[in-house]
């Protein structure tokens, strides 16, 4: 419920019509669930040796700072991969229309 909460929110507030919502509904709703994950995790979920549950309620921060590290990663891969494949584009076929193109519509 919070992800829906955050993502409606980002996207009313956000010019959805420049970012086709992707950013707000996709990118914020899945960090925060990534991350609330880390906040919510239950002993059944985690008992890989036995030990106590790393829940963060519990004061326990393993699986939390783990999604944490997990989320960065992918935000770091997903903007690097993005950058490259603008590269390729725009060395390939240009990024933008001509001018001529632009006017015509």
């Amino acid at each position: 419920m919070a992800a829906s909460v955050a993502c409606n929110t980002s996207k009313s507030k956000l010019d959805s019509s420049i970012l086709l919502g992707a950013l707000g509904v996709q990118s914020i709703g899945g960090t925060l669930a990534a991350l609330l994950i880390g906040v919510f995790t239950v002993r059944v979920c985690w008992d890989i040796d036995g030990d106590d549950p790393p829940r963060l309620i519990e004061e326990e921060t393993l699986v939390f700072v783990g999604q944490i590290i997990a989320v960065i990663v992918t935000w770091a891969f997903a903007v690097i991969a993005t950058l490259v494949i603008l590269e390729v584009l725009d060395l390939d076929m240009g990024l933008r229309v001509t001018q001529d193109g632009e006017i015509q519509g």
